[in-house]
């Protein structure tokens, strides 16, 4: 993704016409979780036609992704300074994203990183742990086929075990709706899943510029999935 996603109910403000803009909420660190700053990485300066993302129906998006066993290794920290130089320059010149993960650029470990404004968080290994069965419905979209929105259903609530670039584990307990089907999205790369697998039923798969003219239409459509009984919703 450039990961994006929108819930049902919330009011996405547009920033150019027919575009939505999806903001998601912030994530909340817990105690002693490790600064996720980089303030020396890349600022998206590539040219954006040379951007390496796979498109929709690149065989290497369905690869599994191999744990790294050192996030310490320089190797590691270069790779994971090129994802971020990759979707801070998709970033800058679509005005949408909340994350991205290693293998959208080919790079088949288990990295991803969520931005939402407050600097990118780096995961290494992560590992998501649901804490309910109940989930929720959003609009998602994908830096490796922007044009399309897709509608999906994840958990509402979730954890996150990861290990830092440093090599520590770090663990996020409070995570926001939004912000946890953005993580799914990111880990969901990582072993070959694409949100398009996702969709819950054939309305579930729209173009940009439809879900743009009107999105309070889409948005009903998730309310519909969130019902009890329809989606484990409520």
């Amino acid at each position: 993704m450039a990961a994006q996603v929108s819930r049902a109910g919330r009011s996405a403000p547009q920033e150019q016409a027919g575009t939505p803009s999806h903001h998601c909420s912030f994530l909340h660190l817990s105690a002693g979780t490790a600064n996720p700053i980089m303030p020396d990485a890349p600022s998206g300066s590539m040219d954006l036609n040379r951007l390496p993302i796979l498109p929709l129906g690149d065989p290497g998006l369905r690869k599994q992704s191999i744990p790294v066993r050192d996030p310490a290794d320089p190797a590691v920290k270069a790779d994971a300074y090129r994802l971020l130089g990759v979707f801070r320059a998709f970033r800058n010149a679509y005005g949408y994203g909340a994350g991205i993960a290693a293998p959208q650029i080919g790079l088949l470990r288990r990295i991803i990183i969520i931005d939402q404004d407050t600097g990118p968080l780096i995961m290494v290994n992560p590992e998501v742990l649901p804490l309910h069965d109940r989930q929720t419905c959003f609009w998602e979209s994908c830096m490796c086929f922007p044009d399309l929105m897709v509608m999906t259903r994840r958990a509402a609530e979730i954890a996150v075990n990861y290990r830092s670039l440093d090599g520590k584990m770090s663990a996020i307990r409070e995570i926001s709706p939004d912000t946890a089907a953005v993580i799914r999205h990111e880990v969901d790369h990582l072993d070959g899943i694409l949100h398009v697998d996702r969709a819950v039923d054939s309305r579930g798969i729209i173009s940009r510029k439809a879900y743009g003219k009107d999105p309070a239409y889409f948005s009903r459509l998730c309310q519909e999935w969130n019902r009890p009984g329809l989606s484990g919703g409520g």
